[in-house]
């Protein structure tokens, strides 16, 4: 507490900053150090409506970030009045639409995960509209040598981005394709509903982060890019304004005043999901037949091992594919998330990138990251250089032997062959998701 001042007592205040992941949203109360001074945390319901269908209903989703809001600061000890601002991260490319008289959804949240567009994707990948993008870009590039031009030349659709998947809704919601004729129909990312819901439909916005992932935002230019709207088949109505806030995937990492900050991101999808059912393996007695040994499969604890393993050497993956592709030399590798609390997944990983790799003290560097450009929003700490001071290191974890060493005959090296096989030979099982 302050010192009484005009006839009142200043409080301290805190930053709130929420993460909405993909398998729970976790909320911390942060103070000036950027200690977490209360925490909550709950699970994200996932819904499977068909097989390659992943949904969130929007309800629970809202109660969720509500509880978990409430209980943070309840865990703290402290009062909503003495939080000063609050920061959000979401899950990128997961999209809503809903009536923007009555704030009723069309439909359940579509998730970054799902594959119901998928046939569509191929189809507009092979068409003879994406050969003509392709082929004009391509000459704009040769004619001016800017790089924007070079990336739309490269540029496929991808389930993972929001605009097919919104063409499916569009085609098979009739509700949704009529409110777009009519001009009432909002569209929104999950930062855009909560935001939205917050203002009690106020306010429809989003951050540059989040429309970069749509594949109808040129990340160059930090706008929309109209041509692709035609591409896509998307009614430019339905999309929100900007706001020139402090946001949080070739994307946009965040914009802090005119600083524009870009991302390569590569991704390994279902990496929660899979650990969790690792968790999950061997708490029910029945095992389809398995031998049990202490009330454990044996089966089951090589699967479990696997499933290790395969985070791994997915991660080594990314690394090199990101090295190949970005051409930018790596000089700082550090670990986040609950994975990262793992010391033989950050040992081995960094056995087999043969780099050093740092685990943050903090490791909901989500959560924390959110709180930061909140707090820079609203002056509650002055500038980056005072942040960069709150970050501390739990741990470094060094390569027990050269990168080359692991190459030539590492002890996974064998098991690490055998996976990318495998990979390669999965990867045309299926025809449809």
């Amino acid at each position: 507490m302050g010192t009484p001042r005009n006839g009142f007592s200043k409080r301290e205040t805190f930053i709130l900053s929420v993460d909405v992941g993909t398998t729970s949203i976790r909320c911390h109360v942060y103070d000036k150090s950027a200690r977490i001074r209360g925490s909550c945390s709950t699970k994200v319901s996932l819904l499977y409506p068909q097989p390659g269908y992943v949904e969130i209903d929007p309800e629970d989703l809202w109660k969720g970030f509500v509880t978990v809001v409430k209980g943070a600061v309840q865990d703290s000890g402290l009062q909503m009045c003495q939080m000063e601002s609050l920061g959000i991260s979401t899950q990128r490319a997961t999209f809503i639409t809903w009536d923007r008289n009555t704030g009723k959804p069309f439909h359940n949240f579509i998730t970054w995960q799902d594959l119901r567009a998928a046939e569509l994707a191929r189809s507009w990948n092979r068409s003879c509209a994406m050969k003509t993008v392709h082929g004009v870009m391509k000459m704009l590039h040769f004619l001016t040598r800017q790089k924007r031009f070079l990336a739309a030349s490269l540029v496929v659709f991808t389930t993972q981005h929001v605009s097919l998947r919104l063409v499916w809704a569009l085609n098979n919601i009739p509700q949704l394709r009529q409110a777009v004729e009519d001009g009432s129909c909002y569209f929104g990312t999950i930062d855009t509903w909560l935001l939205y819901k917050l203002t009690k439909g106020l306010v429809h916005a989003t951050d540059y982060s989040n429309a970069s992932a749509t594949a109808i935002f040129d990340s160059y230019q930090v706008s929309y890019n109209f041509p692709l709207f035609y591409l896509s088949k998307n009614p430019e109505t339905m999309y929100h304004g900007f706001h020139k806030i402090l946001s949080l995937y070739p994307l946009v990492g965040w914009k802090i005043g005119a600083d524009v900050v870009y991302l390569a991101e590569g991704n390994a999808a279902g990496t929660g999901a899979a650990i969790k059912w690792a968790q999950d393996l061997g708490e029910e007695e029945e095992t389809n037949g398995f031998t049990i040994v202490n009330q454990f499969p044996i089966k089951e604890i090589k699967a479990k091992v696997n499933t290790i393993l395969i985070l791994i050497f997915r991660n080594k993956q990314l690394f090199e594919v990101m090295l190949r592709e970005t051409r930018i030399p790596i000089t700082k590798i550090r670990a986040d998330g609950g994975v990262c609390t793992n010391n033989f997944i950050m040992q081995l990983t960094a056995d087999l990138l043969g780099r050093k790799i740092e685990r943050p003290s903090h490791f909901d560097m989500s959560c924390l990251g959110a709180a930061f450009v909140a707090g820079l929003g609203t002056g509650y700490w002055r500038n980056q250089k005072e942040l960069k001071k709150l970050l501390t290191t739990d741990q470094h974890f060094l390569p027990r032997r050269s990168k080359a060493d692991w190459d030539k005959g590492g002890p996974y090296r064998g098991v690490l062959q055998s996976w990318e096989r495998a990979l390669q030979r999965s990867m045309h099982w299926y025809s449809q998701p």
